[in-house]
């Protein structure tokens, strides 16, 4: 049994490559012309609704439409953050993946129970990759959808209209002209582009933080089945055990280094993600909520919310699960049995790494680990924020 990275993530890495993300690009003229064409489309749609926002909605006192255009505002700083993360931390993202290449490449050679172990967390990891497939998806998919639907019905009434893919308030001299055919057109490309663009930009990056977590998982699930078997039918061969504890422990270094690197590049991003998902969420609550009242449904903000408890849920749940395997590693290392027989050399070393594994295995933010408890944290933000927005307008 063979596990291919590239076979098995390939959605991710087709993502990468559109969007010219991939760690094995080379950062040449090429690129750079590419991404100042690319992004700098994105940004010249973001400057639309900054514009929108200062100069006609919080004018008008258009509470509504000013959150919407900041939940889509949000978007891009997200999004382009993670782009910034990409290109920094190019050459350890690079080394990662290797060195889950390796990791599948060396489970071939392992006995079938630990083959089925290493299966098992790769399968997770793209059970990750179809979710975000999923949702990334729907929510790209729903502004076009809800446009062409809307022209299509005012079709059939008789009463014929183009409807933009996103609505904005405009510069004067384009305001005027905005329902025009060709000015209709471009602007429902530019928005058509910034809304797929993003889509790819979370395809390609938000799975890849919680597919490394499951491929540490899987390695220290390893750690603690060879712990538990490292005195097989009660019998001692100290040289044997010996070497066993070595292996063991180097693999162990191993996974604790793959985790540092994990936690230096995910850092900051997990952070500002947290901080997103908390003004977010309110925000989106609340035009849902006002849609309601106006006698609509607004899918497309509701696939937001959707996405954006999955973006900062799923890391906090894979680092949580993270946690609970490194702490079962320290069980089993000290259950492995060593009480009953007795080794200077072998109680040293299972010492150093019970202490060792003292300390928690888990990503961290910026302030503290990333876990459930800061996911719950999370949400009690956001609904504080939301009981103000809704007292505010009230």
């Amino acid at each position: 049994m063979e596990i291919d990275f590239n076979k098995m993530f390939r959605i991710m890495i087709f993502a990468m490559r559109v969007n010219r993300s991939h760690p094995d690009i080379a950062r040449d003229r090429k690129w750079v012309l590419q991404f100042i064409c690319v992004h700098g489309i994105f940004f010249i749609m973001f400057c639309a609704l900054v514009y929108s926002i200062v100069f006609y909605d919080i004018k008008s006192k258009d509470f509504t439409q000013a959150c919407s255009n900041g939940a889509i505002c949000i978007v891009f700083i997200v999004v382009t953050f993670k782009y910034s993360v990409m290109l920094y931390y190019q050459n350890l993202f690079k080394d990662m993946i290797q060195i889950m290449k390796n990791d599948y490449k060396l489970s071939t050679e392992l006995p079938l129970e630990e083959q089925q172990i290493v299966l098992h967390f790769a399968l997770k990891g793209k059970g990750v990759l179809k979710l975000w497939l999923i949702v990334s998806i729907c929510t790209a998919s729903l502004f076009p959808v809800k446009s062409i639907v809307l022209m299509i019905y005012y079709k059939i009434i008789g009463d014929f209209k183009f409807v933009l893919l996103y609505d904005l308030t405009y510069p004067a001299g384009l305001e005027e002209h905005k329902n025009e055919p060709g000015t209709f057109a471009i602007l429902y490309i530019a928005f058509l582009f910034y809304d797929f663009y993003s889509m790819f930009m979370y395809i390609a990056f938000a799975p890849l933080g919680p597919i490394f977590m499951l491929h540490v998982c899987g390695q220290l699930e390893l750690v603690r089945n060879r712990l538990l078997m490292i005195y097989p039918n009660n019998s001692f061969d100290n040289e044997k055990v010996l070497n066993n504890f070595k292996d063991i422990i180097v693999h162990l270094q191993k996974i604790y280094s793959f985790v540092e690197d994990l936690k230096s590049s995910f850092k900051l991003l997990y952070e500002m993600t947290l901080k997103a998902t908390i003004l977010i969420l309110p925000i989106t609550f609340f035009l849902v909520i006002q849609s309601f009242k106006d006698g609509e449904v607004s899918l497309e903000f509701i696939t937001i919310i959707i996405g954006a408890i999955t973006l900062s849920g799923i890391p906090c749940y894979y680092s949580d699960l993270l946690m609970e395997t490194g702490e079962s590693v320290r069980l089993a290392l000290y259950s492995s049995k060593w009480e009953i027989y007795w080794d200077k050399r072998v109680r040293s070393i299972l010492l150093v790494a019970l202490v060792r594994t003292e300390r928690p295995v888990a990503i961290r933010s910026m302030f503290g680990p990333l876990c459930l408890v800061a996911l719950t944290d999370v949400f009690h933000h956001s609904y504080a924020i939301f009981n103000l927005m809704n007292a505010a307008w009230n």
